[in-house]
């Protein structure tokens, strides 16, 4: 072959490569998808008339799920994070308002309150998210959420425990698809909240007696 056709060749292998980088380039990238928890009670109470004022501490959320990409559980050993469907704030943000949101319409206290506030709490909300994640390993696809609650009354000099709970919830979830997952935590959390309402009711009632 001539130098002039060897530069002949080379030049439509470039041409050629500089196309394909373009058609690449054109390809658009994948969208990202963000997502909040958000379940609300139903129905609201009236606040009662009985002077309690809860206070909400910031959550403390297990190192596995601070981040906001979807946490998936592949098989018994191995996950992975959903880089492109991810949570809109922070989980445990996510979950302390949706708590907070939750007792504020629940008849327990006169009011519920973020940690600063110039109201003196009359009990505090401590919660610890353990775990959020969907569950794809087996046959059917399943949204788990792990939750500690602990109320404490907080008006003598040392603190009571009111009331407390450890739940886990694994929501079956028709598909792995992220709206399902979020669906599924959507109906674990209200699952958990519930209880946890019934037993803070109870707890309050207790203490109130004492």
């Amino acid at each position: 072959m001539t130098a002039f056709g060897r530069r002949n060749v080379l030049t439509l292998l470039a041409a050629a490569g500089v196309a394909a980088c373009t058609d690449q380039l054109k390809q658009p990238f994948p969208e990202k998808h963000y997502f909040l928890i958000d379940c609300q009670r139903s129905g609201s109470l009236p606040p009662p008339s009985n002077g309690l004022v809860l206070s909400m501490r910031p959550f403390q959320v297990s190192p596995s799920y601070r981040d906001r990409g979807l946490v998936l559980k592949t098989d018994k050993q191995n996950w992975r994070t959903d880089f492109y469907n991810a949570f809109f704030v922070s989980p445990g943000a996510m979950i302390e308002s949706v708590t907070e949101q939750w007792l504020s319409h629940a008849g327990l206290f006169s009011a519920v309150t973020p940690g600063a506030s110039r109201l003196t709490p009359t009990h505090a909300l401590e919660g610890v998210l353990s775990a959020l994640y969907g569950d794809i390993s087996g046959s059917e696809a399943k949204a788990v959420v792990e939750l500690e609650l602990l109320l404490l009354d907080i008006r003598s000099s040392g603190s009571v425990i009111a009331a407390r709970g450890e739940y886990t919830q694994a929501q079956p979830v028709a598909s792995s698809d992220p709206d399902a997952l979020v669906a599924g935590w959507n109906a674990g959390l209200a699952s958990i909240l519930t209880t946890f309402e019934t037993v803070a009711r109870t707890g309050l009632s207790s203490t109130a007696r004492s």
